[in-house]
């Protein structure tokens, strides 16, 4: 019983673009080299054990640890939002990235999971980072799609720190993931 006035949540109704927006394990989400998803790893904002743990894979040597998936059939000239529910792990730095969104640019914003703070960002619209409780933050970033562009290849990175996405591949690297969506629209909804 949460004791507080009732209220009634005033949004627009959207659709979310992703499938297994909940399950990064599904072959729906493509791992890079280094990266691993295991799945139902700890409490999502909801408080339910099915948030998922991203590492990398202790592979050796340099490079990145990514997750991505592709939409078609969007709208062109029109803009989308992707977000996601991120928690730090080992790492306290995610990179959200609309990768050729207009045909030849990426817009990307990194994301302190620590501080709560948007860190670089290139070729957005905006960009935001939201508390809700727990250690958990929702990242997001508005990208205006290219007049000729119907593909949307998100993208989510561990990364070191601000601005630097190459890691060190020995299995120490680690966020929680929850929730992605893409959505059309200039903001993320619930």
């Amino acid at each position: 019983t949460g004791g507080g006035c009732p209220h009634i949540l005033a949004e627009p109704m959207r659709t979310n673009n992703l499938s297994y927006s909940e399950d990064f394990s599904n072959a729906y989400w493509v791992k890079n080299a280094g990266a691993i998803i295991n799945s139902n790893n700890t409490n999502s904002p909801d408080g339910t054990t099915n948030a998922d743990l991203f590492k990398d894979s202790a592979a050796g040597g340099s490079g990145t640890c990514r997750i991505n998936t592709l939409t078609s059939g969007l709208t062109s000239s029109t803009k989308y939002t992707l977000s996601a529910f991120a928690k730090k792990g080992a790492n306290n730095w995610i990179l959200l990235n609309a990768n050729n969104y207009d045909g030849s640019t990426d817009g990307y914003a990194f994301f302190d999971l620590e501080n709560g703070v948007v860190g670089t960002n290139v070729n957005l619209d905006s960009s935001d980072i939201s508390y809700f409780g727990n250690g958990w933050y929702r990242v997001s970033i508005t990208v205006l799609m290219g007049a000729s562009n119907t593909v949307f290849d998100s993208q989510i990175f561990i990364a070191a720190s601000d601005g630097v996405t190459t890691l060190t591949l020995d299995g120490s690297n680690s966020l929680y993931i929850y929730g992605a969506q893409l959505e059309q629209g200039s903001y993320a909804t619930s």
